[in-house]
């Protein structure tokens, strides 16, 4: 068994530094160890052999379609089309999922996880107005497809409250997702009560 280190040729040459100046494209400028250093020749070699595919496609020249721009802002004008709505584009149509649709399923998903005693409910929607129940304390906002939920809960008294909360945010990301293929980007948990 060798004691070489990994990554390391016989001569003490670092491959990571080999690679980097191959991909710098000096693979043919060696310096004076290797020039005289066949471990480094035939590393260089092996090395410039394998990046050739990355510089071929980097040579490439890319154009984008004609209509790109115009598709991109169709589908960011979507987005904000109907405020407080998940908006999913399907083969077949359009699905669009009410923000308090989404604020129910947090709702429930944080009820049932062991320690919540209460989960309440309220919706933001993305034009800042609130739905019924203002006072209520879970907030969910949509921008196609991706939510963001502020929760409140009351805990059981003697709960581990971290561990309570990191419970809660995967259980109603969780949900979320399985329900109506949201992805929660935040879930927000905010311990306002202990029972």
């Amino acid at each position: 068994m060798s004691d070489q280190p990994t990554g390391v040729l016989p001569c003490g040459a670092a491959v990571d530094d080999l690679l980097d100046q191959v991909a710098d494209g000096n693979a043919t400028r060696r310096t004076g160890h290797q020039t005289d250093c066949a471990h480094c020749r035939a590393a260089l070699a092996e090395l410039d052999d394998l990046w050739s595919p990355v510089r071929a496609y980097a040579a490439e020249e890319i154009t984008a379609p004609a209509d790109l721009l115009s598709r991109m802002m169709a589908q960011i004008r979507q987005l904000t089309e109907v405020p407080g709505h998940a908006t999913f584009s399907g083969e077949r149509g359009v699905t669009r999922i009410a923000a308090r649709v989404a604020e129910v399923i947090a709702r429930a998903a944080a009820d049932r996880v062991a320690g919540v005693v209460a989960a309440l409910g309220n919706v933001s929607l993305d034009d800042g107005s609130t739905g019924p129940d203002a006072d209520a304390a879970v907030a969910v906002t949509v921008v196609g497809r991706r939510a963001v939920v502020d929760i409140t809960v009351a805990a059981a008294d003697g709960e581990d409250l971290q561990r309570l909360a990191g419970r809660i945010r995967r259980t109603v990301a969780a949900d979320l997702y399985a329900l109506t293929t949201m992805e929660a980007i935040e879930v927000n948990v905010r311990i306002d009560d202990l029972a």
